[in-house]
């Protein structure tokens, strides 16, 4: 199936549309920025677009948002709190534990640190650990980026996109290369391209 970025913008936007929870957090996120760019990505918008285009399951929830112009000190609404991810990211949580908003500073992307390059998307997608991830929707132009990303939802495989940050990525958390590419692989119904 061939898939293009106008195709996909209006599946993501119109599931983002019907989304109360996506609404509530891009106003949270919102509140905690300046003008600029607000992106959304990871497995949110891959999963989304993979439930609207061949009807996988996916995750409302958990909402990964990059910040061109946070604001020094992110804060939550009443019944929020927050913490530090793994990176030392602010991490917003509901305390129903309905909700979880990870807000990540653009100049602070590990992996663009990591590699000495200029705090953008696309050096930000350069560097996501799996190809599927390599995806951006930028929320306020409603413009998708990450060409791999799309390839990947196009021809339903999973593959390494920068084997240094996989590797960290998976060091992190205790894991095995292929078995973190299988695992991501599988919850879409995708087939993995293990190393």
């Amino acid at each position: 199936m061939a898939l293009n970025k106008k195709e996909l913008c209006t599946i993501l936007g119109n599931a983002l549309k019907n989304d109360k929870s996506f609404e509530r957090a891009l106003m949270i996120v919102g509140a905690n920025s300046f003008n600029g760019n607000i992106w959304i990505i990871g497995g949110f918008v891959y999963q989304t677009l993979a439930n609207q285009i061949y009807g996988t399951d996916h995750i409302l929830k958990d909402y990964d948002f990059i910040v061109q112009n946070p604001m020094a000190r992110v804060a939550g609404p009443p019944g929020w709190t927050v913490q530090r991810g793994t990176q030392n990211y602010p991490k917003l949580i509901q305390s129903s534990g309905e909700m979880i908003i990870d807000f990540i500073p653009l100049n602070e992307i590990y992996s663009i640190k990591k590699r000495n390059l200029k705090p953008t998307i696309q050096n930000f997608l350069s560097g996501t650990p799996l190809d599927i991830q390599s995806i951006a929707y930028e929320v306020n132009n409603k413009t998708l980026e990450g060409d791999l990303g799309i390839q990947s939802l196009e021809n339903k495989i999973v593959r390494i996109n920068n084997f240094q940050m996989a590797a960290e990525y998976i060091n992190m958390k205790n894991g095995g290369m292929n078995k973190y590419l299988s695992n991501i692989a599988t919850n879409l119904d995708f087939k993995a391209e293990l190393v």
